[in-house]
């Protein structure tokens, strides 16, 4: 696996980037790492791409996380968890599909993934 990983970062109205990350070094006992297969924008992100910035918290601080700026989209994806923390080893080998509650969240030290949609279930049904 490569030693980078890819996202789609919205910085502003239209300007979208896919943008190259450090592969995390050390996973924590609760995270896996997924490889993903495919990724997709749900409607929301594509609303927040092209016309505002409601949900996406670009210029002022998101209620739960206060995170403020650039954002990574794309929670919709189906990918394999090819690593896993001391916690959730029986997710190793499993295939995440879109519609399930999981996310990033910590792309490296400087960046972080915001949920910006609802999560109502678990990736291990």
């Amino acid at each position: 696996m490569s030693a980078t990983m890819r996202a789609a970062v919205l910085h502003d109205i239209l300007d979208l980037r896919v943008e190259d990350f450090p592969k995390p070094s050390a996973l924590s006992p609760d995270d896996v790492l997924v490889q993903v297969k495919y990724n997709g924008l749900c409607g929301t992100d594509a609303s927040e791409y092209a016309k505002s910035s409601t949900m996406v918290p670009l210029k002022s601080p998101h209620p739960n996380s206060n995170h403020v700026g650039a954002t990574i989209l794309g929670h919709e994806f189906i990918g394999t968890v090819v690593e896993a923390g001391s916690n959730a080893t029986e997710m190793l080998g499993k295939e995440l599909r879109v519609g399930q509650a999981f996310h990033v969240v910590n792309v490296s030290a400087a960046k972080r993934v915001v949920p910006i949609c609802a999560i109502t279930t678990t990736p291990w049904d």
